[in-house]
């Protein structure tokens, strides 16, 4: 029979290749019952050094190789079908009318889900803007009306190179358009971009702040694969914003909306896109317009270019009317008509040179008879109203301008 020790030098032996093999006198001090006492660190590190070196030339000899063909099989397995449920899950978030999100609504699961991803869907505030009157301007101050707009195309145009990385390029006339509107407006400038990657750009663009507030994507609405302008959530009246939009897609409430031809090319320095809104802004603010998609809606089309085309020709035929009306009552007293004297220039189409307001444009109301009584008290009573928000509004300018001046 063989010992413990002897089945264990042949077990070492055979598994051990030949040129591994200890030499004689390290087998008998591992044979040896003292051997735990004699065995010096050399011996060990030997002894540990051919055991991996055994370890190794066994697993080459099982196919070591295949093992790991197969361990990479199950990996990319493993990804193909983590990537196919996320392009699922994707799709039926992304899509409301996928059959993956019917099949959710089906089953009962679609408020969960929705819930559950609501975080990425849905602003992050349900108001985006502070209530009115804010901290920062006059107690007294009546809220102004909002424009909303956007940032990409509409009032810089970026590009990207190898040699230069990202550049911007500023739409001519958006210092004017800023620093007039910021007079009437409460401007707010909304953007799908990342807040880190835009708000140097716009810092850059307005150095005097006209813009009171800067809302990115974590603030619009995502919908069908894209982030969309939700002016519900400005915690501001819907019949006082415009929105000046280069896209009419990314905004949900159209009837806001004055789309503007997108600035696409950066050489171009004779665009006068925002310039030309410039005079039917600022009579809608104003003449204190309280139904401002019925002005954009009187027009006949959301394009700036048709409601521009379309302002100055009401302009033109007001100021029309205006001169011949004036004939009119000149030649009735019997007079001749003079002509204009050289040097004096015609009367543009203007807003401010014609006499024209957005009232004029979108139709006022009806004019009510001055009588007594409750009609009288009710129209003279709507009278001292509207001197009153006249009044506001001023000190509103006011108020930007002297904000302006300091900043300069």
């Amino acid at each position: 029979m063989f010992s413990l020790a002897s089945s264990s030098a042949l077990f070492r032996r055979a598994s051990l290749p030949t040129s591994l093999a200890l030499s004689a006198s390290s087998r008998q001090t591992l044979l040896s019952p003292r051997s735990f006492s004699t065995i010096t660190p050399a011996i060990r590190a030997q002894q540990r050094l051919s055991r991996r070196l055994a370890a190794s030339e066994f697993l080459k000899s099982q196919g070591s190789k295949g093992a790991a063909i197969d361990g990479g099989s199950r990996n990319r397995a493993f990804m193909a079908v983590f990537t196919t449920l996320t392009a699922i899950t994707a799709w039926g978030v992304f899509d409301e009318t996928s059959p993956m999100a019917v099949a959710w609504e089906k089953s009962g699961a679609g408020g969960l889900w929705r819930k559950s991803f609501e975080g990425f869907i849905k602003p992050h505030h349900d108001a985006l803007l502070p209530s009115w009157p804010m901290p920062n301007v006059p107690q007294d101050l009546p809220c102004p009306h909002t424009l909303v707009i956007d940032l990409e195309n509409t009032l810089v145009h970026s590009t990207w190179d190898r040699k230069y990385g990202w550049r911007h390029a500023k739409r001519p006339g958006v210092d004017k358009f800023l620093q007039t509107l910021a007079q009437y407006y409460e401007i707010v400038l909304m953007s799908p971009s990342l807040a880190g990657v835009a708000e140097p750009v716009v810092m850059s663009l307005d150095p005097q702040q006209c813009i009171m507030h800067h809302l990115f994507r974590e603030s619009l609405h995502f919908k069908d694969g894209v982030h969309m302008k939700d002016l519900t959530a400005l915690n501001r009246p819907m019949n006082r914003i415009v929105c000046i939009d280069d896209c009419d897609s990314d905004v949900m409430q159209k009837t806001n909306l004055i789309r503007i031809k997108p600035y696409s090319n950066p050489r171009d320095r004779t665009d006068k896109s925002l310039e030309d809104l410039i005079p039917l802004l600022v009579e809608i603010a104003k003449s204190n317009q309280m139904d401002v998609p019925k002005v954009i809606a009187s027009f006949g089309t959301n394009e700036a270019e048709g409601i521009v085309d379309e302002y100055r020709r009401r302009l033109d035929e007001k100021r029309n009317q205006y001169v011949q009306q004036t004939e009119r009552s000149f030649l009735a007293r019997g007079g001749n008509r003079m002509e204009a004297p050289e040097g004096v220039p015609q009367l543009q189409t203007e807003s401010a040179k014609s006499g024209l307001s957005a009232k004029d444009i979108a139709g006022a109301e009806p004019v009510q008879e001055n009588v007594g009584g409750v009609a009288g008290w009710w129209q003279s009573r709507k009278e001292s109203k509207e001197e009153l928000e006249i009044l506001k509004r001023q000190k509103w300018q006011e108020v930007m301008e002297k904000r302006a001046k300091e900043k300069s």
